[in-house]
């Protein structure tokens, strides 16, 4: 599902839009260079992507599973290392939004979200 709301997003962002993606990427950003998780960022990264899709029924399913999505966020950016490579991916994503490239878009959310998915799959525990 996030696939398709960065594909989406990809043909529907505004200017405000790409400022609230860039806002938060910086958010996440200045979590991590001061030693946090960036869980706050990362939920507003991707709040922005959603909220740029302009999909009132994908933002309401997403709504629906927020505690679930709440969690993985927390198990995988609890994982060694992992906060940066997170904050690079959504990096890819965002130049990938900004430059209109649907395609690009969902590839990149596609490989952020099987790497967080692996976290779980894997037993990962922190």
């Amino acid at each position: 599902m996030e696939t398709k709301l960065a594909e989406l997003a990809a043909r529907r962002r505004t200017d405000d839009d790409l400022a609230e993606i860039d806002g938060a990427l910086a958010q996440m950003r200045e979590e991590i260079d001061a030693g946090e998780l960036g869980l706050v960022g990362d939920r507003r990264f991707h709040a922005a992507v959603t909220a740029a899709a302009r999909s009132s029924l994908l933002a309401q399913f997403m709504g629906s599973i927020a505690g679930q999505i709440a969690e993985s966020r927390q198990e995988s950016l609890q994982q060694p290392g992992r906060p940066p490579r997170s904050l690079a991916q959504h990096q890819r994503i965002a130049d990938a939004i900004r430059a209109g490239n649907p395609s690009a878009a969902a590839t990149a959310m596609r490989r952020h979200v099987r790497s967080v998915s692996r976290v779980r799959l894997l037993g990962w525990e922190p």
